[in-house]
């Protein structure tokens, strides 16, 4: 059995892919707005030609969102051959930066419940435990390369 294809005569179109609607409410806005400076709402005119080609181009947009996103992606068979996403492990970075990073990363274990990260000595304690670090770094101005640093300059300046 042929299917008919027609257009109808008296087809209503969403407002995004109503070309006329669109030019007619982008002319009461120009009026609106430009009314003191622009009084030329011709088609020859620039600003009205710039119009046009705004309102085209929203129609096209309002006729390609329509389509359902399973159609845009995928093709005749239903899949998607042109490898378009990716995994999360290749687009995410696995690489932890910082300390809270690195606690994601350990919590992320199974049978992790809570990870504290604190940076220690190579010394142990009595109880066998690495000895913390002190919570603060000293910091040392370094006045003949005009930077901070960790170890002390204890160089002259001469004048």
């Amino acid at each position: 059995m042929p299917s008919e294809y027609y257009i109808e005569k008296n087809r209503v179109l969403p407002p995004s892919q109503d070309f006329q609607f669109l030019l007619k409410e982008g002319l009461r806005y120009i009026e609106k707005l430009g009314s003191k400076f622009w009084t030329d709402y011709n088609a020859h005119d620039p600003g009205i030609t710039i119009l046009d080609v705004l309102c085209y181009a929203i129609t096209d947009l309002g006729y390609r969102s329509d389509f359902a996103i399973k159609d845009l992606l995928t093709n005749k068979k239903g899949l998607i051959e042109n490898k378009t996403f990716f995994s999360a492990s290749n687009i995410f970075t696995n690489a932890p930066l910082t300390e809270t990073d690195f606690r994601k990363l350990l919590i992320d274990i199974e049978g992790v419940a809570n990870a504290w990260l604190l940076a220690t000595k190579k010394e142990v304690d009595a109880y066998g435990y690495f000895v913390p670090n002190e919570s603060e770094a000293k910091l040392y101005i370094n006045k003949l390369e005009d930077k901070l640093s960790l170890k002390s300059t204890n160089k002259k300046i001469s004048l």
